[in-house]
């Protein structure tokens, strides 16, 4: 090799070294100057999870250890560019974190503003768009408040595997926006909607898009406003032999369905149509 080019060589790596030790002082510097103006709050989550701040954390789970309402909508923000940044993030927890319907709501669009930055997505709608090109498989908002859900078909999180949404508030629109993540090429395994306010309206819109559904392995409909119709509609999306059609419209992936025990009948026949199930 020419003794000039040996020299180029040395010249560029000398560069990209130097550029590089300019952008980590820069990251360091950002961190620091971020920690002199944050609350002991915000601080103490940091401490809770020092991967934050080195963009390696893999799994955030806020319940019991913190709650959204002790942040101001600022730190809320910096706490959504903060999980943004974890590139490596899989599990995403919120339950019991974000303290009731109208806070929550409102903290929780803070906290996904920061994560997208952007300042006019509002409540737990905002969780989707947030997602929808992140590493994140596993989504907890059980008790989160969640009275609504409005689900952009653009804004279908491309890797998410389960779903915990127990305990809220969420009714059959509430469903037919969940339905949304079960069309097409669904990613979803696991959908939890225990202690809602799903009646049979709700698990007629579930069941008329699960009949289409290869994904789904794992569905908890306990607790909620069913009755011994609902259910029966339930035990014919996975055992229906009532015709040739009804039968080709069987599915043949879910291998789990809670309804309740209050119908132990039900709940065994679901049981047995499953079993050997995947």
């Amino acid at each position: 090799m020419d003794p000039s080019d040996v020299e180029r060589m040395r010249l560029k790596n000398q560069q990209q070294n130097a550029q590089r030790n300019e952008k980590e002082t820069a990251e360091e510097e950002s961190t620091v100057e971020d920690d002199v103006n944050i609350s002991e709050e915000l601080r103490r989550v940091r401490m809770l999870w020092p991967e934050l701040t080195k963009r390696t954390l893999t799994t955030f789970r806020a319940r019991g250890l913190f709650r959204l309402i002790d942040l101001s909508n600022e730190e809320c923000k910096q706490l959504g560019r903060d999980l943004a940044n974890c590139n490596q993030l899989e599990s995403l927890n919120l339950e019991d974190a974000v303290g009731g319907a109208d806070v929550g709501d409102c903290k929780t669009s803070f906290l996904f503003r920061g994560w997208t930055k952007s300042s006019s997505i509002k409540g737990f709608n905002a969780i989707f768009r947030a997602l929808r090109d992140s590493q994140i498989e596993e989504l907890y908002c059980a008790k989160c408040g969640i009275e609504s859900i409005e689900i952009n078909s653009d804004c279908i999180p491309r890797n998410l595997q389960q779903l915990w949404i127990d305990d809220n508030n969420i009714n059959a629109d509430g469903c037919r926006e969940v339905a949304k993540l079960l069309q097409g090429d669904a990613t979803l395994a696991t959908l939890s909607l225990s202690n809602n306010r799903i009646g049979d309206d709700g698990v007629e819109i579930l069941a008329s898009v699960l009949q289409n559904n290869t994904s789904l392995k794992y569905l908890d409909l306990d607790y909620n406003r069913l009755s011994i119709e609902g259910k029966i509609k339930l035990l014919k999306l996975v055992n229906d032999i009532s015709c040739i059609q009804a039968t080709l419209h069987t599915n043949c992936t879910l291998h789990t369905i809670y309804v309740g025990e209050d119908t132990e009948e039900i709940q065994q026949c679901i049981d047995y149509a499953v079993t050997g199930r995947s």
